[in-house]
């Protein structure tokens, strides 16, 4: 059987850092407006990990004084607040801008820090800074990134400080071009939710077939659920998963595409639950769910910091002790969608389950993360 894989638009979480609050409060209220339509810009709810970060460009300064010891030759410079504006610290170029700085009464921003503390752009090395990024978390080649995310980078040396507090035409216009530019950066998540949606829409058929996920000649994706596992083209794109065409066939012979990788059929699962529509998300939410106790059903393949704070909240309390969807809105305090998702997320990827035999929990989960942490350390985001 064949039919094509239709795909909406995921939601990607995007979290602004380095304005202040006004500015942040009209970027938020015009993601809604996003001009695009490959991906469906918003705020992270509460208690859920950003995908990317937006940044005003005069987050690429620091202020400094001018009279502060030079220790890095090779480190830059730049004043007001410009982003392409650099100067060596060491050239005549840099007192003279310095000068008309002080009287324009700009702000002086020098390079001063660590070497690891330091980004290449253009070709320069520049710091970046303000109260609001640390510089040992930002790189910027070949695309800006901060904390292993993609960093979205709006405004111009023009702007004064109440510019993004109410979008204007000429704001909004650069608002949709930065998030176009920054799109790219996140298709492995266009690519996850487009299998995760897949998979769900042929959930009828899990453990009998496999599903052939095909943009004209090429397999993209084969998803065999039986074993919870999808093997993913090194060359997929966001585009040709999107528009593909799945064919079911059978279980047997098990088809193991040659250069594909491995993936578990869990994490794109995650991705797809946790940014589809309300709508979507009801079709797959069981009264079991909602009316039953819940409990731990095995450990989840993900890092405490991917699930963010609302799911790794409910592990811990039904870690000790099974729980209703009520009981744990009641203790958590948590707004029902918010609950409702991370409910969803955690039971469609198998780590928790409606109570039907023996209770695993007293502190079973935590132990885990334990050991965890012992054998391999803390995990971070990945890009």
């Amino acid at each position: 059987m064949t039919v094509p894989a239709s795909s909406q638009a995921p939601l990607i979480f995007i979290r602004p850092i380095g304005f202040n609050a006004a500015e942040s409060m009209a970027i938020v209220a015009q993601l809604g407006n996003y001009c695009g339509t490959l991906v469906r810009w918003r705020l992270p709810p509460q208690g859920v990990p950003p995908d990317a970060y937006i940044a005003h460009i005069r987050c690429l300064m620091h202020t400094a004084q001018m009279d502060a010891p030079i220790t890095q030759t090779a480190a830059a410079l730049a004043i007001g607040k410009a982003a392409d504006e650099f100067y060596p610290l060491d050239s005549g170029a840099w007192r003279n801008r310095a000068q008309e700085s002080q009287s324009a009464a700009l702000p002086l921003v020098a390079s001063i820090t660590q070497p690891d503390m330091l980004s290449t752009f253009s070709g320069t090395t520049y710091a970046l800074a303000g109260l609001h990024l640390d510089p040992s978390h930002l790189t910027m080649q070949p695309q800006p990134y901060y904390r292993g995310l993609p960093l979205c980078l709006v405004g111009d040396e023009s702007d004064t400080e109440q510019t993004w507090a109410q979008i204007s035409a000429h704001t909004y216009k650069d608002l949709c071009a930065a998030l176009d530019e920054t799109a790219p950066l996140l298709d492995h998540l266009r690519i996850a939710f487009a299998l995760g949606q897949i998979a769900l829409q042929h959930r009828n058929s899990w453990g009998e077939q496999q599903l052939l996920v095909q943009d004209g000649d090429h397999t993209i994706a084969v998803i065999q659920t039986k074993y919870w596992q999808i093997y993913l083209s090194p060359n997929a794109s966001a585009q040709a998963t999107e528009r593909a065409i799945v064919k079911r066939v059978g279980l047997l012979p098990a088809i193991e595409p040659l250069g594909h990788e491995l993936l578990p059929l869990e994490s794109v699962l995650w991705v797809y639950v946790q940014r589809c529509s309300e709508a979507a998300l009801l079709t797959l939410t069981s009264p079991a769910l909602l009316n039953a106790k819940l409990v731990l059903r095995r450990p989840p393949l993900l890092s405490n910091a991917q699930m963010g704070r609302h799911s790794t909240s409910i592990l811990r309390r039904i870690d000790m002790q099974a729980l209703s969807a009520n009981e744990l809105q009641v203790m958590l305090r948590l707004e029902r969608p918010a609950l409702l998702r991370a409910i969803v997320s955690l039971a469609i990827t198998r780590v928790i389950a409606p109570e039907s035999g023996p209770f695993i929990g007293s502190g079973w989960w935590q132990r885990v993360q334990a050991w965890f942490s012992r054998a391999f350390g803390p995990r971070e985001h990945q890009k």
